[in-house]
């Protein structure tokens, strides 16, 4: 027979040291097989993917558990830093799903050609799976249909430059670099991307 745990609302324990106070009353368990949360310590645990040893902290914990409304039986797995990699390979997946669909649907529009050069390069950069080809590709499309605007130029030299293809890439990026829209705020972070490689082999 399963004894069923009523959590006390009152029961307020002393905390040990670092630890978190934890909110029973907005945890999910089961009370037959779970006794609630009162409190939450650091716990050290290992990464499935890269093997390093990384604290699933208090804090995280509360926020899993009484904010997401993760059940107790959910633990990190993944060390902060893989688990970011796995959320932006995520979003890149979708941008370039999204941007294929677009640019065959709008052949006739550069952007959708921009956001799939961009989400191969961050993807490849992200995780060395992105098409770098195809983003060549795509970034050619764009500056077909947009000759004015000098984003192909920096996706098509970084795609070359991953390749190990560095004189086209610098060629590229040195084109990127002396265009006048550089002024605007917007290309800034593209800018210092550029400038940064391009200063690197100097």
């Amino acid at each position: 027979t399963y004894e069923w745990y009523e959590p006390d609302p009152d029961y307020r324990p002393v905390l040990p040291e670092g630890a978190v106070r934890g909110d029973p009353s907005r945890q999910v368990y089961c009370t037959a097989l779970h006794i609630p949360r009162y409190f939450y310590v650091d716990e050290e645990r290992e990464c499935v993917e890269c093997g390093e040893s990384f604290a699933f902290t208090g804090k995280e914990q509360q926020f899993w558990y009484e904010q997401l409304g993760f059940n107790l039986n959910s633990v990190a797995i993944r060390c902060p830093g893989c688990r970011a990699l796995r959320r932006r390979a995520s979003r890149y997946g979708r941008q370039i799903g999204m941007a294929r669909k677009a640019s065959a649907e709008r052949p006739d529009d550069p952007t959708p050609y921009l956001e799939l050069a961009e989400g191969l390069v961050r993807q490849f950069q992200n995780g060395s799976t992105g098409n770098l080809d195809e983003a060549i590709w795509a970034a050619r499309q764009a500056r077909k249909l947009w000759p004015g605007t000098p984003e192909p130029d920096f996706w098509e030299g970084l795609s070359h430059w991953m390749s190990d293809r560095r004189p086209e890439g610098r060629k590229c990026l040195s084109r990127f670099r002396s265009h006048p829209a550089l002024v605007r705020r917007r290309y800034r972070g593209m800018s210092d991307e550029a400038r940064g490689l391009l200063e690197s082999e100097d």
